[in-house]
């Protein structure tokens, strides 16, 4: 995936316990703040050579976990699309390289999309690292 130049990381990340909402479902502990998250919808076009570029979306994460989170599109993406996603916390000048399966997404009344991803262990992804990530950002706070 190609790295936009716009990537603002917004600072905040606080642990928030599993099950703090009324609709989440989720068995471990979720960090409540942004992180910036670019989704890859489709693939770059072979056919094109080197111009082709991979049609993508940025997000906002709401809140976040080690193999999920919670992400605001303006646009709605397709359930049960497994994508390419990279993934910047807060604080943390690392890009992760993820592999997620969207597993729910919603129109909000704003009109954007509220989407939950499933983040898979993958070969070639940053898995584990982002599992060290996560885990240091809940330690730290």
């Amino acid at each position: 995936m190609s790295e936009p130049d716009d990537w603002a990381v917004q600072p905040g990340l606080t642990p928030e316990p599993a099950g703090g909402r009324e609709q989440d479902k989720r068995s471990e502990y979720r960090l409540s703040g942004r992180a910036s998250v670019l989704l890859e919808l489709e693939a770059a076009d072979p056919d094109d050579g080197d111009h082709g570029q991979p049609r993508t979306v940025s997000a906002q994460t709401h809140d976040l976990s080690a193999t999920g989170m919670r992400i605001i599109t303006a646009e709605p993406v397709t359930l049960g699309a497994i994508l390419p996603i990279q993934v910047q916390l807060a604080g943390d000048d690392a890009r992760y390289q993820l592999i997620a399966e969207i597993v729910w997404c919603e129109q909000r009344p704003s009109g954007d999309y509220a989407v939950g991803l499933n983040v898979l262990d993958s070969d070639g992804s940053s898995f584990v690292d982002w599992m060290d990530a996560v885990a240091r950002a809940m330690v730290q706070d």
